[in-house]
């Protein structure tokens, strides 16, 4: 089933009009997955919204972006999906903490992991913005979940975002292998100071339920124009590969 943009705001779905107010800790709602009551009215839907076969069971189901400016940054916006068979669904949408006034919006819904069901993409900076990145969230076992990318131990932290477009060479898109994808990051050769070439990295991961684990990494040096020509996750929107239905 495709995913179709809806127009409008979704000021009107139950999501958006829930009452029910969870405790606030710190500027944020108890539970960063939001309560079984919903997210407190302070949470508006941003832009449109998206409509997709986003849990496999087959059935539409519609995501939302909720949002309340006055939160901290990092509970500052939900991702909501909702249907007319199940109660709403929320993950926190995690932004970059270098980039702190980027707004979220919903980028697609496409087929990613490999599971039954649409992955949902958010969007962080827009086409305008020179870094952008965007973050997969997918349902796992039942819960609406922020996919993450599994790093070696010796590397801190878990990434969620990844590159759309950049300054320099980076995207993202499945492989030909279903539930893996490719990410591409690159900047100039020599350090930076080499404007005639990229030094290019492709990291290849499996999904995994809600991680991505890396299964190899190689490395290129490009001429700067080439790169276009050689790897496609470079040359077109992101996830240009990945199925459009579920």
């Amino acid at each position: 089933m495709a995913m179709a943009a809806c127009g409008g705001t979704g000021a009107g779905t139950p999501a958006a009009q829930r009452s029910a107010a969870p405790g606030i800790d710190g500027g944020c709602p108890a539970s960063d997955q939001g309560e079984e009551g919903g997210l407190p009215p302070s949470y508006r839907p941003l832009g449109n919204a998206l409509e997709g076969d986003l849990r496999g069971d087959p059935g539409m189901s519609r995501a939302t972006i909720l949002g309340d400016p006055e939160r901290p940054p990092r509970c500052r916006y939900f991702l909501a999906v909702e249907d007319p068979k199940d109660a709403s669904s929320y993950a926190r949408i995690e932004g970059s903490s270098s980039l702190p006034h980027d707004v979220p919006s919903l980028l697609m819904a496409v087929e990613i992991d490999g599971e039954r069901g649409l992955e949902v993409v958010v969007d962080f900076g827009g086409p305008m913005h020179p870094h952008r990145s965007g973050q997969i969230f997918t349902f796992d076992e039942g819960s609406f979940v922020a996919m993450r990318t599994e790093r070696p131990q010796f590397e801190e932290g878990r990434p969620i975002l990844f590159p759309l477009h950049g300054e320099f060479a980076g995207a993202v898109d499945c492989t030909g292998k279903s539930g893996a994808i490719v990410v591409t990051t690159g900047d100039l050769a020599e350090g930076g100071t080499d404007d005639s070439q990229y030094e290019v990295i492709r990291t290849f991961y499996r999904a995994d339920g809600g991680q991505f684990v890396e299964t190899r990494r190689e490395m290129h040096t490009v001429e700067v124009g080439t790169e276009r020509e050689r790897w496609p996750e470079l040359a077109d929107d992101p996830f240009r590969s990945c199925p459009r239905g579920g």
